[in-house]
């Protein structure tokens, strides 16, 4: 699951659900060209473009696609919910903490992680690699192994310096885990939205950062 450009970060093989972006140049500037062929044609003049047609031109049969068009945010997370059984994020490299994974845990659905760059975030939160006695609240992805450039390994000379390449085994492990045991999968969905909901929203951000400024000599001091 991801946000839609087939970049090389996103670790995506297989571009499973593709939503509408109403900025098509920057599909050039994403990465798309080298991964796919062509572009989704525009079949309305709203802008919407024809990701089944393309996806097939790709090789991707169309009975595997679904396409819910234009679709606002509480539409996707319904659809997210009801439809959902997991979401699997091996990105390879997030400069966030990422967004989609963190709409995929407020709506409920058993999120696993690559355990890199951004998702640490998420997964000293909900999912502590140590395995402690926290109940989860996300699947981290164990096994991994660093990304080295032309240049060789070390900051500043490798620029995959900290991204990493998940296990594709352990992800289909995890899958499978998630699938056979529901009850546990819910159980995780639910503790995941309510992670998100009580520490990662923009409320609760912007508490921590007036009382981190209310803390430091300034203006805000005593406001």
């Amino acid at each position: 699951m991801s946000g839609g450009e087939p970049v090389l970060n996103r670790g995506r093989p297989l571009l499973l659900i593709a939503w509408h972006n109403p900025w098509p140049p920057r599909w050039l500037a994403s990465g798309g060209p080298g991964h796919t062929q062509g572009m989704p044609r525009e079949v309305g003049a709203d802008g919407r473009r024809d990701f089944v047609a393309w996806l097939h031109d790709n090789g991707v049969s169309e009975e595997d696609v679904m396409d819910l068009g234009p679709a606002g945010i509480t539409t996707m997370s319904e659809a997210l919910g009801a439809w959902s059984d997991a979401a699997l994020f091996v990105n390879r490299c997030e400069g966030g903490t990422n967004l989609i994974a963190m709409e995929a845990l407020a709506s409920g659905v058993p999120v696993i992680l690559s355990a890199n760059t951004g998702h640490m975030d998420l997964i000293a939160t909900g999912c502590p690699l140590e395995r402690t006695n926290i109940r989860p609240a996300c699947v981290p992805l164990h096994r991994r192994r660093d990304l080295v450039g032309p240049g060789g390994p070390g900051p500043g000379i490798n620029p995959y310096h900290q991204w990493g390449e998940s296990d594709a085994d352990e992800a289909a492990e995890e899958l499978l885990r998630l699938w056979e045991g529901p009850a546990e999968a819910r159980e995780i969905g639910v503790r995941g939205r309510e992670m998100v909901i009580s520490r990662f929203t923009w409320g609760h951000f912007r508490r921590l950062l007036v009382e981190m400024l209310r803390g430091q000599p300034g203006p805000c001091q005593n406001s």
